[in-house]
């Protein structure tokens, strides 16, 4: 075997374990709660750099935020078992397509995600109607 194709078995399964840790991303399609009975979301959750997992959030036929009891914003909450929920930003709600956008990361792999519509741009607990809740797992 040359070197050149030894170089390339090499790094090939050096980026195995990569791969394998990539593929692991969960899906979940998620239905608005009785608040907002149309809406609907995708919900991935991935595991990425340093123990950190990415999620990410599209959300459709979501009411304005200032229809669901004069909110401003739709939060985004973790909660995992047993612990406090933590606000991890709000969705980007485009009014004009009724839809909303999330990304960011969380340390938590097994979390029950909540996304309410709040008053406050970064409130301390979720204060607000509940329109989606999903139970995470990664493995």
């Amino acid at each position: 075997m040359s070197f050149t194709h030894r170089l390339i078995l090499a790094s090939a399964l050096a980026a195995a374990p990569l791969t394998l840790a990539c593929s692991s991303t969960v899906k979940y399609a998620v239905q608005g709660t009785d608040t907002a009975p149309g809406a609907d979301a995708e919900v991935e959750v991935e595991p990425g750099e340093s123990g950190n997992y990415e999620v990410r959030i599209k959300a459709k036929n979501l009411l304005p935020p200032d229809r669901v009891k004069g909110a401003k914003f739709y939060a985004v909450w973790v909660k995992p078992a047993g612990k406090e929920s933590k606000h991890i930003g709000n969705l980007e709600y485009d009014a004009d397509d009724r839809s909303g956008t999330f990304k960011s990361l969380t340390t938590h792999k097994a979390f029950t995600l909540q996304i309410s519509a709040e008053r406050e741009s970064a409130p301390s607990e979720p204060g607000g109607a509940v329109v989606f809740k999903q139970k995470v797992a990664v493995e």
